[in-house]
């Protein structure tokens, strides 16, 4: 089985999306070249990719992939992510048999999650 190498997002702006992973998620900006922004991440390459459209994924209905991203505290992190004015799709934390999550949209409708394990 061949190992990903690369996880790649495609936002409606790129600046913005830029400034979103940067900013609200913590990514440090690696490269930037026309049409692509390459953030370092842990493993697989993580890339920005220019979208022509924003998009509306039916979370949790419809087929999507969805990128987790782990918190050591999920409550703080959701505080922190609501100042700076992140689109939650959960109200409260949901949980799941490892521990708990939230779900949100970056700026161009695509749905991540925030993940807080227990035990």
């Amino acid at each position: 089985m061949s190992k990903v190498c690369a996880i790649s997002v495609y936002v409606k702006d790129l600046a913005e999306g830029t400034k979103f992973y940067s900013e609200v998620l913590g990514l440090k900006i690696k490269k930037v070249m026309p049409y692509l922004v390459l953030l370092d991440n842990e493993g697989a390459d993580f890339v920005l990719c220019q979208a022509e459209e924003s998009t509306a994924i039916d979370y949790p209905n419809q087929a999507a992939v969805v990128l987790g991203f782990q918190t050591e505290n999920l409550a703080e992190s959701v505080s922190a992510f609501r100042a700076k004015g992140v689109n939650f799709i959960h109200s409260s934390a949901q949980d799941f048999p490892g521990g708990k999550f939230v779900g949100f949209r970056d700026p161009s409708g695509n749905v991540l999650e925030l993940l807080e394990f227990t035990g």
